[in-house]
């Protein structure tokens, strides 16, 4: 049978020495916090302080609205706008109004791209690298030219121009514009009814075409082919009705010894022998006729003999004709301070019609192959070929209301990133035209969009097939990731022709979030509708558990030295700044202040920016790069747990609480203790730092309840080392 049995009493003790975090969720794990402000991990695994922070103010005021504010940090300076002005360090760039229009209502995005410190969407930046203090725009559209100016061919460089053309491939076409290209002139010679003159102009098939000066009019020659050399020709019988087949030639035609010619173009000519029949039969040589070098003759042909035209360039070390894509023209007499450079694709329109091209292609880009000063004006040579085939003219002509275009797309977000500009846009054009894009500009230039020319430099654009609005942007290793709430868009590859466009269907990133997304220790973090993510450029983990289960939104994020800073509201718009530890991978509350922005850089400075332009300097000195700031005598922190069971098994319960405090000069504690998740907080300790750094325990007698919740309130570092529970089991009987 069983009988009564008394139990020994048995006590014990539990201690928590290792401090977690934060977590905001209905149970807590031992060593977490339900609530907490101003806690820092530097002393871990101790409760302590962060380090007091440095306060500072924008020098040149804050003037716009909170949702327009956008700081960088460029070469130890602070770059931002304030709403009228770009502001670099100590000075200011005002924006005109024009500029200030193009920006309102709009996001602001600020980036720095080599020297230059850009603003999106007024689309100006400054160059820091001048000692001139100036806005200066991406784009250009202007009326450059003070008169009419007439487009001529030319070189590459600007420097020969080509003032010959040859159209088409009609033979009735006017001299200078025959198929093929001039040869040369013979003037010491006289025919029957001509002047002293005749010109030579080779064909596109090689033949020669010569024409005599008749009456004042070139008039074709008839010319005849030698297969015999000039030691083999004699005087042939004159005919008024010569049999060509018989060598009977009139006065006038031209014979050619072609037993000698290399080649069917102009350097076979060169090597020919020229006769001339007069006197009835009678052949003289021309040997002084004048072949001109091939740099001299035509250098161009539209070839329409297939009813497509053909841009040709004759070359000379094959002697043919070679199709081109595209030839040079030099529009002279640009104004001076342009704004336009070498590298630059533009468009040229008047009245909205692109003159400079026949067919009136408006969106035609011409790409600007050299920039020529001049003293009073300036010269662009472009990517083009000069000429108005249906009116039979070798040259365009532009009025001087013409207008000059360097476009700039209209951007919702913006990132550098591979020695590019990267931006995207979704929405309707000013055609009502949806865009759905990403874009990268030209190399190296970030006022250059439309630059299509073929080469690792050119510029890049993509079309996305998923649907929804942009929600930012960020680069990471050198690529760029754009964002929309349902997925992640990578584009990896070295220059455009190999760039591939990968998506990433995770949760991306929340709208009106932009600001959330922060690269910290090769990661990109940023606030999704579902909370904190981190992406590592392959996959996609909500990390925000221990936050609980409130609906955060309008996130700002930043970070550096392996600590993820992000400032948000809550569903009643009460604002809260976390800190999200990567080492440890635990969450920290910072306070409840609502920043408009972080900021920070490689060294550990992480600046965060209020509304009316004040910035607080977590982490290290920001000195160097805010001026000399005022800081914090000593922080006031809080840290609350949550329910501890007051009741353990085998029928212990919590006899006293012992809290284990390392006091530094000047610091303050307060300790309070609450009951069963009621309002009232019981103080039951205060401890006081005095002349030398101590360790003090402070020993709580708790009163019987279910479950109960310290809360720490100090000033300056006292530092909770450890919260031990003293056991003790309650004497009974069991059965």
């Amino acid at each position: 049978m069983y009988r009564p049995t008394v139990d020994t009493a048995e006590n014990s003790a539990e201690m928590i020495s290792t401090f977690l975090g934060y977590n905001h969720n209905l149970i807590q794990n031992i060593g977490e916090f339900w609530d907490m402000e101003n806690i820092s991990f530097d002393n871990y695994p101790v409760l302590s302080p962060r380090n007091p922070a440095s306060k500072y103010t924008l020098n040149n005021g804050f003037s716009n609205t909170a949702e327009e504010l956008d700081i960088i940090i460029f070469n130890n300076k602070i770059a931002y706008f304030n709403g009228s002005a770009l502001v670099y360090g100590d000075t200011s760039y005002e924006l005109s109004e024009e500029q200030l229009n193009r920006g309102r209502g709009k996001h602001i995005s600020l980036i720095s791209f080599g020297t230059n410190i850009i603003l999106f969407p007024h689309n100006v930046y400054i160059d820091t690298a001048s000692f001139v203090p100036e806005i200066l725009e991406l784009g250009v559209n202007k009326k450059l030219l003070d008169k009419m100016c007439i487009v001529k061919n030319c070189s590459a460089d600007g420097k020969t121009v080509y003032e010959r053309i040859a159209l088409g491939e009609s033979s009735n076409a006017p001299i200078g514009q025959h198929i093929g290209g001039f040869v040369g002139s013979y003037t010491n010679f006289s025919i029957p009814n001509s002047s002293s003159f005749c010109v030579f102009e080779m064909q596109k098939d090689g033949g020669l075409q010569v024409y005599a000066n008749y009456a004042g009019e070139l008039n074709n020659v008839k010319i005849h082919h030698l297969m015999a050399t000039y030691e083999k020709i004699d005087i042939f019988k004159y005919s008024e009705n010569p049999d060509y087949s018989k060598n009977e030639y009139t006065d006038g035609d031209i014979l050619i010894d072609a037993s000698m010619q290399i080649g069917v173009g102009w350097q076979g000519y060169r090597t020919n022998k020229f006769y001339l029949s007069k006197n009835k039969g009678e052949l003289f040589p021309l040997d002084d006729i004048v072949i001109n070098d091939y740099e001299n003759v035509y250098a161009y042909w539209i070839d329409t003999t297939d009813n497509n035209e053909i841009f040709k360039m004759y070359s000379n070390s094959s002697d043919t004709w070679v199709a081109l894509t595209s030839g040079y023209s030099i529009i002279s007499g640009i104004s001076k301070n342009s704004g336009l450079k070498k590298g630059d694709s533009i468009k040229i329109l008047q009245n909205g019609v692109n003159l400079i091209k026949h067919n009136d292609d408006e969106t035609q880009f011409y790409y600007i192959y050299n920039y020529v000063e001049g003293e009073e004006s300036d010269s662009i040579v472009i990517r083009h070929i000069a000429y108005d085939l249906k009116n039979d003219k070798t040259t365009s002509v532009l009025q001087s209301d013409t207008d000059f275009i360097k476009e700039i797309p209209q951007f919702d977000y913006v990132v550098s990133a591979g020695n590019r500009v990267w931006g995207c846009r979704y929405g309707y054009d000013e055609n009502h035209k949806l865009v759905n894009q990403i874009y990268a500009s030209a190399q190296g230039d970030a006022t250059n969009w439309n630059t299509y020319i073929a080469t690792d430099a050119d510029s890049f654009s993509a079309t996305l097939s998923f649907e929804g609005e942009f929600s930012g942007a960020a680069a990471m290793n050198g690529y760029p990731y754009f964002f929309k709430e349902n997925a992640i868009f990578g584009i990896y590859g070295a220059y455009p022709s190999a760039y591939q466009l990968y998506t990433y269907e995770y949760q991306g990133c929340e709208l009106q979030s932009h600001k959330s997304i922060a690269v910290v220790e090769g990661n990109i973090f940023f606030k999704s509708p579902n909370g904190i993510c981190v992406f590592d450029g392959s996959n996609c983990v909500n990390i925000s558990a221990n936050l609980g289960n409130i609906e955060y939104h309008n996130a700002v994020g930043g970070g550096a030295i392996g600590k993820y800073f992000v400032s948000m509201l809550d569903e009643n718009n009460h604002s809260a700044t976390f800190i999200f530890d990567i080492n440890k991978q635990m969450w920290l509350k910072l306070d409840n202040i609502k920043y408009q922005c972080i900021v920070s850089t490689n060294s550990g400075v992480i600046l965060a920016v209020n509304k009316d332009g004040g910035i607080i300097s977590f982490g290290r000195n920001a000195d160097y790069i805010c001026g000399v700031g005022e800081n914090e005598k000593y922080v006031k922190w809080f840290a609350q747990t949550g329910a501890i069971d007051y009741a353990y098994p085998n029928s212990k319960k919590v006899s006293n609480i012992m809290v284990r405090v390392l006091a530094q000069v000047d610091s303050y504690l307060e300790v309070y203790i609450n009951y069963d998740s009621s309002d009232v907080w019981e103080q039951v300790c205060v401890i006081n730092g005095t002349g030398i750094p101590q360790t003090v325990t402070a020993n709580i007698i708790p009163q019987s309840c279910d479950h109960y919740a310290l809360k720490f309130v100090g000033k300056g570092r006292a530092n909770v080392i450890s919260i031990s529970n003293s056991l003790r089991q309650e004497r009974g009987t069991s059965i």
